[in-house]
């Protein structure tokens, strides 16, 4: 067979669905060694490839993502190639390739926490067709979850045969602790006492305000930081500068991913707070870097967390800081998160993805 792959998220600022694109692409390249793969790449991504593989060819589209040469113009270089088949990571497949496709949902949070991507009437309109031309014409549709395929045969009107749920890996080679490093970093973030961290986007359902309320109620009660990872939006910024307990609320920034696992080092509890998400990869991370985590209860994540967690109604920022300060302060818990989320973790890997994927290229014939 001669399968496409749409790789242009290779090297992306969106963190998961480059690592998600790596991740399946690299332990495809381990486990088939008989089709053949045409990976579609933007220029940046090609300065990234890593792979040495036979029967993995590159080929550069410098098309971006979301944008009407995608849909115009990447269909007609997908046709040069006779593909087969067509894998997209994500969502947004062109709607006029008329081949046989697979396209990736990894959630629906655009239809329910718009942003700004969103706010235009013609972005709205064309996110729903290009979701609904997925699930009319797509080969199968990928969900991570098995409560996202349930929402996407809901909000969809997908057929359930037509969903196959592959869950994520995690790249835990990314992870490398620098104890030299680690103390410098706690040195300069001036951090002295237990910390709670966070990592990931500022968009509202990523809920950070009710996380500030929560530590106001965990901060009366003792010592601690919270330390908020991910590139910051202005309103929050403004929330945490009239926060009664401000000097003790560390923002970081963007973190990159050579540096991400001397953060997790900091962490005496990992907080995850999120209203609404299509998987939660910074739970895996937490776990794999022995950081006892706690995690909002909505959505697919206590299907991604399983028994290495404790939960907490995200919309009660009094429930919130009471799992916290669970944690914090009952060292058997601690420990008792940490060991169940390395039994966790043997749930997921990129191996075990790519061989749920490879079955589905080698159905599709």
């Amino acid at each position: 067979m001669r399968i496409g792959i749409d790789g242009r998220f290779w090297h992306s600022s969106n963190a998961g669905l480059s690592q998600h694109t790596k991740g399946i692409v690299k332990a495809l390249a381990k486990y088939d060694k008989e089709n053949k793969y045409i990976v579609f790449l933007r220029k940046n991504g090609l300065e990234e490839w890593d792979l040495n593989v036979s029967n993995f060819q590159v080929e550069v589209v410098d098309i971006k993502h979301f944008s009407l040469s995608e849909q115009f113009i990447f269909p007609l270089k997908l046709l040069i190639h006779k593909l087969d088949l067509m894998y997209f990571p994500n969502f947004n497949h062109p709607i006029f390739y008329p081949g046989k496709f697979i396209t990736t949902v990894h959630d629906l949070a655009y239809l329910q926490f718009p942003g700004n991507l969103l706010k235009g009437p013609v972005f709205k309109w064309g996110y729903f067709l290009v979701l609904w031309m997925g699930g009319k014409c797509a080969y199968k549709i990928l969900a991570d979850t098995q409560i996202g395929k349930d929402e996407f045969v809901k909000r969809l009107g997908a057929h359930p045969k037509k969903i196959e749920v592959i869950p994520l890996g995690v790249d835990f080679s990314r992870f490398k602790q620098d104890r030299k490093q680690m103390l410098r970093l706690k040195q300069k973030l001036g951090i002295h006492c237990p910390v709670i961290f966070y990592v990931g986007g500022w968009r509202p359902h990523k809920n950070i305000p009710v996380l500030l309320s929560a530590f106001q109620k965990i901060r009366t009660k003792t010592e601690a930081r919270l330390l908020l990872g991910g590139m910051p939006s202005s309103e929050i910024l403004e929330l945490i500068e009239q926060h009664p307990f401000k000097k003790d609320i560390i923002v970081s920034g963007f973190i990159p991913e050579v540096e991400l696992a001397n953060y997790f080092g900091l962490a005496d509890v990992f907080v995850f707070p999120s209203l609404y998400e299509g998987f939660g990869l910074p739970i895996l991370e937490a776990q794999y870097m022995d950081v006892p985590v706690a995690v909002s209860q909505a959505s697919t994540l206590p299907e991604v967390g399983g028994e290495g967690a404790l939960y907490f109604n995200p919309q009660d920022d009094q429930d919130m800081a009471a799992v916290i300060l669970k944690i914090l302060k009952d060292k058997k818990v601690q420990q008792k998160l940490i060991d169940r989320g390395r039994e966790n973790l043997k749930r997921f890997s990129w191996d075990k993805s790519a061989q749920k994927l490879h079955n589905i290229f080698r159905n599709s014939l």
